[in-house]
């Protein structure tokens, strides 16, 4: 194996983080030439920004009040509309009752499904339009580096920078395909917890930083993305929305990003710094780049060139979404809630439920012969874990719980939904009674979080861990449903036969969790976190997190997740990429062919269809250097296939140079060290069938 030195850690380019005269920042600004914006528009925007007095230019930078999220204002006189920006990841946060509350996307990932993220962005984007904005404040597209981190029910990427690439493509790509809609990937950059946010510095390496959290975005840029907001968070010292080497050298240089840049909500600190960082838009209001911003521009402490920049920026962003006056504005209070809407939340709640665990092929029950069953928990009659806290906050008109759920489904089936008995569990000695004697005893547990608060701890109660404890071992044919914003703790795991997992799963959970447990739906979800044994399990050191100091030192540098299990030999309780069927599949014939492209053959062993996700894990443990240790098995690729009874299927990857590539500090580019590696084609990051070598051609 051939190996080259040069990408090792020399100098980090952080120490540059000093104030750039404004020749070097508007040479950042302008080097875009072959952006994929660069083009489209420009003697139009050039028309409408020459036009332009300074202080409509200005007034385009920074939010002002509105009922919804947030607001700049138009300039009619040019024909310039407004921008509505509005929240969230989960759906139209607004007037209750009003929008769809969707799965969070936590929730979508774990489906890793990028047709169906897709088809879920083009109608949420249509709720949108429906409702007057024509800004969507997502995806977020963040990695779960903290397990307890408050908003990992937000994010599409779970532990994969390669999952979360895919997945922002998908969302990105469906949001703007209807006309007027902006898509905002956020939160820009190493954004990983919620204790301090708004104080704290992530202090990373720039070969983690590009190889571990830029991928998501690269891709969402790629993918023609119109707007990216900086997150609360410092960087190596510096807050994200001031951050010239993040924003400039890595967002508008290297990535070629033209669009608009904003704030996350009240996350600028300064007027000339941000403005000279490729800050276009202060948010929500203008603190800094509104009358402090007027006056640096008007003593010429910020240049003319980087407002006029600003301007053509957000002029040919509403030229290129083709933002429509005809919607906007209005709409806030209507519904836009439909059958389509609650049909695909519903199917995508189903499809996102993971099976963790299913002794004597426990699940499906049947309804016709579960004559009495036993639904135990104050979770199942609550509809607060269906939506998380914060700006994916979405309160619908109505949410399904567990147990409606449940009673809908022997409705429609012709039944007595009255067989559908609930408990409680307060009264143990009454909830043990009466299990003794039920058909089936399902357990369900919820735990919720919120933005602007990480969860103390990943386990549920000790009265919930403690009932479940006692049920199993009375009746170890229990299932237990959980639904949380991320990974949880299972210490009784091997008391009971069945758990299912549910992310945030939305209005539609419970219609949604029946189509599973009475097997309407096949499982063919996977986890995109790792469920640990204990809190804590990574041992992260307080100055990981929360950091000491306000200062987080994300020390584990690539051993993010699953690929920390698997350098320290570590057994979770359930691995990256698990998630069982109510089929089996069989793995064989693996063979590589042309040196690079794997193939094998998945079969369908069981009794009904199902869905597989065939995943493709890349040893980088060769591209290691004394200062970084790369992983065993890194996620590469993956393939969701649906096969019938008896149905087999070839599925081939092609591994590319750019899955192999590593990132150069010294060089400040990719870099492709070795053409020969060891991949592993799984079920899961623990369940490997099979690996081979493959050769990469340069």
């Amino acid at each position: 194996l051939t190996h080259n030195n040069d990408f090792t850690l020399l100098e980090s380019p952080y120490s540059l983080q000093t104030e750039r005269d404004f020749a070097t920042t508007k040479k950042l600004q302008n080097d875009d030439e072959s952006s994929v914006y660069a083009k489209e528009y420009q003697d139009e925007t050039a028309k409408i920004v020459e036009k332009m007095t300074d202080a409509e230019k200005l007034l385009l930078l920074h939010g002002t009040f509105s009922e919804y999220t947030g607001k700049i204002p138009g300039i009619p006189r040019l024909g310039l509309p407004p921008l509505y920006m509005n929240d969230g990841p989960q759906g139209f946060r607004g007037p209750p009752g009003t929008s769809t509350a969707w799965p969070c996307s936590l929730a979508f990932a774990s489906t890793w499904d990028s047709r169906l993220v897709n088809a879920w962005s083009r109608e949420l984007a249509k709720e949108f339009r429906l409702k007057g904005a024509s800004v969507i404040l997502g995806p977020a597209i963040n990695i779960a580096r903290v397990p307890v981190n408050g908003r990992n029910f937000e994010y599409f990427s779970g532990e994969s920078p390669v999952l979360g690439a895919t997945l922002a493509r998908a969302s990105v790509e469906g949001i703007q395909s209807v006309p007027g809609m902006i898509a905002t990937a956020k939160h820009f950059i190493a954004n990983s917890q919620e204790t301090n946010r708004m104080l704290v510095s992530s202090n990373i390496g720039d070969e983690v930083l590009h190889e571990m959290y830029l991928p998501a975005f690269a891709a969402a840029v790629e993918s023609g993305v119109l707007a990216v907001m900086c997150s609360y968070n410092k960087i190596n010292g510096s807050y994200a929305c001031e951050n010239d080497y993040t924003l400039n050298r890595i967002l508008r240089r290297e990535l070629k990003f033209n669009g608009i840049v904003m704030s996350d909500w009240f996350a600028t600190h300064s007027t000339k710094r941000s403005a000279l960082a490729s800050l276009d838009m202060e948010m929500p209001y203008g603190f800094f780049f509104g009358a402090p911003l007027a006056i640096d521009f008007s003593l010429g402490r910020v240049p003319a060139e980087v407002v006029d920049e600003k301007a053509r920026r957000i002029v040919k962003v509403l030229l290129r979404a083709k933002v429509n006056n005809a919607t906007l504005g209005r709409g806030l209070h209507q519904s836009s809630v439909s059958a389509v809407t609650l049909n695909l939340a519903r199917k995508a709640a189903a499809e996102s439920a993971v099976l963790l665990k299913n002794e004597n092929n426990q699940l499906p029950v049947s309804s016709r012969a579960a004559k009495r069953i036993l639904v135990v928990g104050p979770a199942a009659k609550s509809s607060v874990f269906s939506s998380g806290g914060g700006s994916g906050t979405v309160v619908a008109s109505h949410c399904v719980t567990i147990l409606e759920g449940l009673r809908n489904h022997y409705e429609l089936k012709n039944m007595n939904p009255n067989f559908i008995e609930y408990d409680d569990g307060v009264d143990i000695s009454e909830t043990l009674s009466r299990a003794k004697t039920a058909d089936v005893v399902l357990v369900v547990l919820g735990t919720t979080s919120s933005e602007g608060f990480d969860r103390s701890t990943l386990s549920f109660g000790r009265m919930d861990n403690n009932l479940v404890f006692r049920l199993g071992k009375i009746r170890p044919d229990t299932t237990v449903l959980t639904i949380s914003p991320g990974a949880v703790l299972l210490p009784w795991k091997d008391s009971v036969a069945s758990i299912i997992s549910m992310f945030m799963p939305g209005q539609e959970m419970g219609n949604a969790f029946a189509d599973v447990f009475f097997g309407e739906v096949c499982p063919g979800a996977k986890l995109t976190l790792t469920f640990p044994n204990k809190d804590n399990e990574m041992n992260f050191t307080k100055k990981q997190y929360p950091g000491e100091n306000l200062q987080s030192e994300f020390s584990e540098s690539l051993l993010v997740g699953y690929r920390w299990y698997d350098h320290y030999k570590v057994d979770p309780a359930y691995p990256f990429g698990h998630g069982l069927s109510y089929t089996s599949f069989g793995y064989s014939n693996l063979i590589v062919r042309n040196g690079n492209m794997v193939e094998v053959i998945i079969s369908n062993l069981g009794d009904r269809e199902g869905a597989e996700v065939v995943q493709l894990y890349l040893d980088k443990s060769g591209l290691s250097t004394p200062s970084l240790i790369r992983p065993h098995k890194e996620l590469i690729k993956w393939e969701k296939v649906m096969l019938k009874k008896g149905q087999k299927k070839k599925v081939a990857f092609t591994v590319s140079k750019e899955d192999t590539k590593v990132w150069s500090t010294q060089r400040q580019s990719w870099m492709y060290p070795l053409s020969r590696f060891i991949v592993y084609v799984g079920s899961s990051s623990r369940d490997i069938k099979g690996k081979a070598i493959v050769d990469i051609p340069f």
